[in-house]
Protein backbone atom coordinates (compact mmCIF):
# COMPACT_ATOMS: atom_id res chain seq x y z
CA UNK A 1 0.00 0.00 0.00
CA UNK A 2 2.61 2.38 0.51
CA UNK A 3 4.52 2.53 -2.89
CA UNK A 4 0.99 3.13 -4.56
CA UNK A 5 0.81 6.38 -2.20
CA UNK A 6 3.95 7.26 -2.76
CA UNK A 7 3.11 6.98 -6.30
CA UNK A 8 -0.05 8.77 -6.20
CA UNK A 9 1.83 11.92 -4.68
CA UNK A 10 4.93 11.96 -7.19
CA UNK A 11 2.86 11.92 -9.71
CA UNK A 12 0.53 15.29 -8.31
CA UNK A 13 4.37 16.65 -7.80
CA UNK A 14 5.02 16.26 -11.49
CA UNK A 15 1.77 17.54 -12.39
CA UNK A 16 2.35 20.82 -10.45
CA UNK A 17 6.14 21.12 -11.89
CA UNK A 18 4.61 20.74 -15.36
CA UNK A 19 1.96 23.40 -14.54
CA UNK A 20 4.95 25.68 -13.21
CA UNK A 21 6.71 25.04 -16.41
CA UNK A 22 4.37 26.01 -18.38
CA UNK A 23 3.48 29.35 -16.96
CA UNK A 24 7.32 30.31 -17.28
CA UNK A 25 7.53 29.23 -20.88
CA UNK A 26 4.55 31.44 -21.22
CA UNK A 27 5.91 34.24 -20.06
CA UNK A 28 9.02 34.03 -22.32
CA UNK A 29 6.75 33.34 -25.32
CA UNK A 30 4.34 36.52 -24.71
CA UNK A 31 7.96 38.75 -23.97
CA UNK A 32 9.45 37.73 -26.38
CA UNK A 33 5.99 38.58 -28.83
CA UNK A 34 6.35 42.14 -27.52
CA UNK A 35 9.91 43.03 -28.35
CA UNK A 36 8.87 41.58 -31.27
CA UNK A 37 5.87 43.87 -31.66
CA UNK A 38 7.83 47.01 -29.88
CA UNK A 39 10.82 46.42 -32.69
CA UNK A 40 8.08 46.66 -35.38
CA UNK A 41 6.38 49.70 -34.31
CA UNK A 42 9.76 51.44 -34.35
CA UNK A 43 10.10 50.90 -37.80
CA UNK A 44 6.48 52.00 -38.85
CA UNK A 45 7.01 54.74 -41.32
CA UNK A 46 5.04 57.88 -39.96
CA UNK A 47 2.71 58.05 -42.70
CA UNK A 48 5.57 60.20 -45.35
CA UNK A 49 5.06 58.30 -48.84
CA UNK A 50 8.30 60.76 -50.39
CA UNK A 51 11.71 58.74 -49.74
CA UNK A 52 14.25 60.48 -49.10
CA UNK A 53 16.66 62.22 -52.13
CA UNK A 54 19.80 61.21 -53.27
CA UNK A 55 23.36 62.62 -51.88
CA UNK A 56 25.66 63.80 -54.59
CA UNK A 57 28.19 65.14 -52.40
CA UNK A 58 29.48 64.24 -48.95
CA UNK A 59 31.69 66.34 -46.50
CA UNK A 60 35.33 65.11 -45.62
CA UNK A 61 34.25 64.18 -41.98
CA UNK A 62 34.85 60.91 -41.03
CA UNK A 63 31.69 60.43 -38.56
CA UNK A 64 29.46 63.53 -39.30
CA UNK A 65 26.89 64.85 -36.80
CA UNK A 66 23.46 63.44 -37.13
CA UNK A 67 20.73 65.48 -35.94
CA UNK A 68 18.33 62.61 -36.40
CA UNK A 69 18.10 58.68 -36.29
CA UNK A 70 14.45 58.29 -37.55
CA UNK A 71 11.72 59.78 -38.94
CA UNK A 72 10.07 59.70 -35.38
CA UNK A 73 12.30 62.31 -34.11
CA UNK A 74 11.51 64.73 -36.83
CA UNK A 75 8.31 67.21 -36.89
CA UNK A 76 5.46 66.26 -38.37
CA UNK A 77 5.83 66.59 -42.64
CA UNK A 78 9.93 66.66 -42.28
CA UNK A 79 11.75 63.13 -42.94
CA UNK A 80 14.96 61.81 -41.23
CA UNK A 81 17.53 62.12 -44.58
CA UNK A 82 21.26 61.58 -44.98
CA UNK A 83 22.26 64.70 -46.45
CA UNK A 84 26.15 65.88 -47.45
CA UNK A 85 27.17 66.00 -44.12
CA UNK A 86 25.31 64.04 -40.94
CA UNK A 87 21.02 62.99 -41.39
CA UNK A 88 18.83 65.62 -40.77
CA UNK A 89 15.70 66.19 -40.61
CA UNK A 90 14.35 67.62 -44.10
CA UNK A 91 10.80 68.84 -45.80
CA UNK A 92 9.45 67.28 -48.67
CA UNK A 93 11.42 68.51 -51.36
CA UNK A 94 9.66 70.29 -54.28
CA UNK A 95 8.90 68.34 -57.70
CA UNK A 96 11.56 69.98 -59.52
CA UNK A 97 12.25 72.99 -61.77
CA UNK A 98 8.79 73.54 -64.10
CA UNK A 99 9.92 74.09 -67.67
CA UNK A 100 7.37 76.22 -69.62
Amino acid sequence: MLPLVLMKASRRHNAIDRGKKGHGSMRSVAALVLVGMLILWAELPTGSAWSCPPVRIVCALHNPPNRCNSDRQCPRFRKCCPTYCGRRCIPKPSRGPIHV
